[in-house]
């Protein structure tokens, strides 16, 4: 177990940067969401982005938990490939509505919420699952919720200042 992480720790601090994520959307203007703002990103986009990170946090945990070796990152893909992993997801849910990008941001938000609160301190942190993980899955989930929630908020962030000044 990570000295700095427990199962509580790891909620308050998943908490805490999704209301910052969210508080930071909430700045926005229905089209300022689908303007990129760093590179050829959206918050529109970025919210896909994390939804799919998430989606697959789920999916290897209910992969994991049935037996079967999941899939990191992805079926097809290997750790070196994530930049070309992204860019397929980004093509694919490029011309999706924005009110359809949010409610699957929020419901899957919610899953990884639940599936947290449902494992028990052990399965976070204490083991890797009779070897289906190379490590216990809670610093997989710190990386794939909080910490890559604030990765994209920093920029985000730094753009609405400058729309601000400009």
């Amino acid at each position: 177990m990570q000295p700095e992480l427990d199962k509580l720790r790891l909620l308050q601090l998943m908490r805490a940067e999704h209301a910052f994520l969210v508080r930071t959307l909430d700045m926005l203007t229905p089209e300022q969401m689908t303007t990129p703002f760093a590179g050829a990103w959206s918050a529109k986009d970025m919210l896909a982005h994390l939804t799919y990170w998430m989606e697959l946090i789920l999916k290897w945990l209910d992969q994991a938990g049935h037996g079967e070796k999941p899939d990191v990152p992805e079926n097809g893909f290997d750790d070196a490939a994530t930049d070309r992993l992204n860019n397929a997801r980004a093509a694919a849910d490029k011309d999706r509505p924005l009110a359809e990008i949010r409610a699957d941001f929020d419901r899957t938000y919610q899953q990884m919420i639940e599936m947290v609160e449902a494992l028990s301190e052990a399965a976070l942190f204490a083991h890797d699952w009779d070897g289906m993980f190379s490590m216990p899955p809670g610093p997989l989930i710190a990386e794939n919720t909080y910490e890559h929630f604030y990765e994209h908020i920093v920029p985000l962030r730094q753009w609405i200042a400058e729309q601000r000044r400009a």
